[in-house]
């Protein structure tokens, strides 16, 4: 938090926005929670977003060693499936979690990106056991959208946003494929780039 208000502090007023959470609520002083229905582009447009997490940041900074950091989620799945089936490097799925526990709606997502990717590059034989783990969850609890959308809010982390009252927030979250894009973190400027994949 201390160092998203300095970055926020050196540039120009007005150029940057502090966005983030701790514990699913705005952390104090920050202009935003994480709250992706916040972001809109008469919000953020032509800003720099400085942005931390709970979980997501600790996550993207502890895979800063590996060759490229690409961020996925349901919204940009099928983005992320095409870009990872190109690449024949080994691919590390990471889920962030919630205080060092796995969470629900990370595997699932996990799950389904495996499967994805299995199922279009024939790479079953090259999962481990953890990605096939997640990928029988992801098939047990969410091959259809309502699937989905159950299995994150009865997660603990959907219960605690549901307590928050982000309902709308886990709908969006649940959604597949809305966004043609692949945000990559690029660990020598600490910055995440997006780039399209159409």
């Amino acid at each position: 938090m201390d160092d998203a208000r300095r970055l926020a502090a050196r540039g120009e007023a007005g150029q940057s926005i502090l966005g983030g959470e701790r514990g699913g609520t705005r952390i104090e002083g920050f202009d935003l929670d994480n709250s992706p229905l916040a972001y809109t582009a008469e919000t953020v447009g032509g800003r720099d977003i400085i942005f931390s997490t709970t979980n997501g940041t600790r996550a993207i900074t502890r895979a800063a060693a590996a060759a490229r950091v690409m961020i996925g989620s349901f919204v940009n799945r099928q983005a992320v499936a095409r870009r990872l089936l190109v690449n024949e490097e080994p691919v590390h799925l990471v889920c962030a979690g919630t205080n060092g526990k796995v969470a629900a709606e990370d595997v699932l997502f996990a799950g389904s990106l495996a499967a994805r990717v299995a199922a279009a590059g024939g790479r079953a034989d090259r999962l481990n056991d953890e990605a096939r783990i997640a990928m029988d969850f992801y098939r047990a609890n969410a091959e259809n959208p309502a699937g989905v959308l159950d299995t994150i809010r009865t997660s603990s982390g959907g219960q605690n946003l549901v307590k928050l009252g982000f309902h709308a927030d886990i709908e969006h979250a649940a959604k597949a494929d809305l966004f043609p894009v692949v945000p990559e973190f690029d660990p020598h400027s600490g910055r995440i780039r997006l780039t399209s994949d159409s």
